[in-house]
């Protein structure tokens, strides 16, 4: 998929379910750029101003299904965003870069939000990507801030269940 392509889809699929989240008024781009660890990254960018950065040479070969896995989780972190007032979006800013403890607890929750919004499957799909393509010393670093693809499944099964 060219450059080009990605960010269209990705653009398209945000579009499309961004009703879902309480996001109301809050602009989201786009991007592609380098980064050197990741697939895509969400950030803020100004008051209720997001951005999605997506790694083409990582995301390329992605299915649809994988993609929109990872927006769904993304778009979470802005939704978590808009409930912090100022001081707490400091104190999340400062925590979540010194504290694995607290990166694991927000980006475990994201994880489960994610599923409950209805993208379980999508988010699955990303993640079993995820693990089939990383290098054992990556999924050491992430195991246990993220859900592995196990946990998801379980995660599934007891929304299934309620």
């Amino acid at each position: 998929m060219k450059e080009k392509d990605l960010r269209k889809q990705c653009e398209n699929f945000v579009k499309k379910i961004r009703n879902k989240y309480h996001l109301k008024g809050a602009e989201i781009k786009v991007t592609i750029e380098h980064l050197p660890n990741f697939s895509m990254v969400a950030k803020r960018v100004g008051n209720r101003k997001y951005k999605i950065i997506l790694n083409y040479i990582r995301l390329k070969t992605a299915s649809t299904k994988e993609i929109s896995g990872a927006i769904a989780h993304e778009l979470i972190h802005f939704e978590q965003f808009e409930k912090r007032n100022f001081l707490e979006r400091w104190i999340h800013k400062v925590l979540y870069h010194l504290s694995r403890k607290y990166r694991a607890k927000i980006e475990r929750t994201t994880d489960i939000e994610t599923i409950k919004k209805g993208f379980g499957k999508e988010l699955l799909s990303s993640t079993l990507r995820f693990e089939r393509l990383s290098t054992p010393e990556y999924l050491k670093m992430h195991k246990g801030v993220y859900l592995s693809s196990k946990e998801i499944k379980n995660e599934m099964k007891k929304l299934r269940q309620t």
